[in-house]
């Protein structure tokens, strides 16, 4: 149960409205989005590729396991077989869970898979690491990511995210504001992510001490990424004040990881955005270092209302993915139906700059042009 405790109250626990206070879409710069959120389980380094059944650069799909567990139970023996498996998918019900194999490893699988899951996939001799997803698109799939050394998978093991105190996990995930990044590839960079009681003291490639900024409890910290060959790191926390809490009650429709708990956070109103810090390091420029002090603005296609308005909104935004939630929950709001996932991503993709340049421009695409498109 969420409750209305003010993010700055100092206990020896952190409540649930004040851990929710840092969940959602926040821009860290003209390249990139973040999102930060918690989910009911451990997910490590898996990385997400995408809604529908895992399939490899040929477009075989995987020969694997399938049953009604919980996530956790495949993520573990997906786990036991550190070469051999290559992913998960989780259905969309909330309920199965499935473990997918490379078609050379099948004769080394453990017998506790054949105990816990039901059904035997065939598959049509999928191999090497997951490249991207296919129907059914029933499910999401989940790449483990393959170890090149032992010395990977001993690391593998400790990646994962201690849960809060609650017992949920967080992540963080970063987007590409024009739906790919610079060396390829148009999905986000996901990884787990731990919450911070205190405030860092410090930042790796910062002279200067971080300065009193008024932000408290809990805090993200030492996130980081990369854009083509400059290194992102960042901190931030909660502004503090009374919370005004909105549920996400169509987040089924566009959140992913909705199945594991994603988007049961609600959303801050009050909060506009996340006081903290950033630095960046250009590597090709001889390790060119900035650190500076950031408000890192939220970003809403998730909570804005469904008409030329909100439309407006998301638009300005000139962010591919938040294109995609907006069109996700409207589709939603008129019993509409994405039967071919793969598809809806690539005419999101393949119209962003008409869908971003139909913000405020008499002339420019409006949304009910884009709504008659789709």
């Amino acid at each position: 149960t969420l409750t209305t405790t003010t993010a700055t109250t100092t206990t020896t626990t952190t409540t649930i409205g004040s851990n929710c206070a840092l969940s959602g879409f926040f821009e860290v710069d003209e390249d990139i989005v973040v999102r930060f959120w918690k989910v009911d389980y451990d997910l490590g380094s898996y990385r997400f590729v995408g809604r529908g059944q895992c399939q490899d650069r040929g477009g075989r799909i995987y020969a694997g396991w399938r049953g009604s567990a919980r996530v956790d139970v495949c993520k573990d023996l997906c786990d036991a077989h550190p070469i051999g498996c290559v992913g998960i998918e989780v259905y969309m019900n909330g309920e199965e869970c499935a473990v997918r194999f490379d078609i050379e490893s099948l004769d080394d699988v453990k017998e506790d898979i054949r105990r816990e899951l039901q059904t035997f996939e065939e598959g049509d001799d999928a191999t090497g690491e997951v490249a991207s997803t296919r129907d059914p698109w029933d499910r999401v799939c989940y790449l483990k990511p393959r170890p090149r050394t032992n010395e990977d998978t001993e690391k593998s093991a400790v990646l994962a995210s201690p849960p809060d105190v609650h017992g949920k996990y967080w992540r963080v995930a970063f987007y590409p504001r024009l739906g790919e990044w610079p060396h390829g590839g148009t999905g986000p960079q996901e990884a787990s992510l731990t919450l911070a009681t205190e405030r860092p003291s410090k930042m790796t490639s910062c002279v200067e001490p971080v300065r009193n900024l008024t932000a408290f409890s809990p805090f993200v910290a030492d996130v980081t990424t990369w854009w083509a060959t400059r290194e992102l790191n960042l901190w931030a926390g909660v502004p503090g004040g009374q919370p005004r809490w909105e549920k996400l009650l169509d987040a089924p429709a566009w959140d992913p990881t909705y199945a594991i708990g994603g988007g049961l956070c609600s959303v801050d109103r009050e909060v506009t955005s996340l006081p903290g810090k950033q630095t960046s390091v250009q590597h090709a420029l001889w390790g060119l270092r900035e650190c500076s002090d950031k408000g890192f603005r939220r970003l809403s296609p998730e909570t804005v209302a469904l008409d030329e308005t909100g439309w407006d909104q998301v638009a300005s935004y000139r962010w591919v993915y938040g294109f995609e939630v907006f069109l996700r929950r409207w589709m939603a709001s008129q019993d509409w139906e994405v039967t071919n996932q793969s598809c809806f991503e690539d005419w999101v993709l393949k119209h962003r700059a008409s869908l971003a340049s139909s913000a405020n421009s008499a002339s420019a695409t409006r949304f009910d042009e884009v709504s008659e498109r789709l």
